[in-house]
């Protein structure tokens, strides 16, 4: 049962991905030569992923799950959709810039965590075995606490 159902996803996924080739090739064959089409490598990546798609269909002696790996690198394409609309491309670009403050701030918690982990430790690890006993157990602790869990 689920096996026809992901031979019918797939099925539709390809038409999709070949849809979107033929209109990207429509809309940007502008000159003799592609113009646009030709210069951009996004669709370069589709045109390669449609094509080892059609491979995988009709070459029998390809193993279709080497093709259908491709089709994975497509995950990597979608930042091209959120290019389209310019409030999405600003979050984008909010996020991108406050991941290194963000990391830092998070890395300063995990050393402090550790530091207040082997104090507790050695403090209270005779008292409160359960909590306290190994530094593992105290880092988690250190984490409740911190988080206020």
């Amino acid at each position: 049962l689920w096996s026809e159902f992901f031979f019918i996803v797939d099925h539709v996924l390809f038409a999709v991905f070949a849809a979107e080739l033929l209109l990207m090739f429509l809309g940007n064959w502008t000159t003799l030569w592609g113009g646009q089409f030709i210069s951009k490598l996004s669709h370069w990546f589709v045109l390669a992923t449609v094509v080892l798609q059609v491979c995988g269909f009709f070459v029998p002696s390809l193993d279709p799950r080497h093709c259908k790996v491709v089709r994975v690198l497509r995950i990597f394409d979608v930042g091209k959709v959120f290019s389209f609309m310019s409030t999405c491309r600003l979050v984008m670009k909010a996020i991108r810039q406050a991941l290194v403050p963000v990391s830092s701030a998070l890395l300063i918690l995990f050393f402090i965590t550790c530091v207040f982990a082997v104090i507790s430790v050695h403090l209270f690890a005779g008292q409160d075995p359960i909590n306290f006993g190994y530094f593992s157990l105290a880092f988690f602790s250190m984490f409740q606490i911190s988080t206020g869990d």
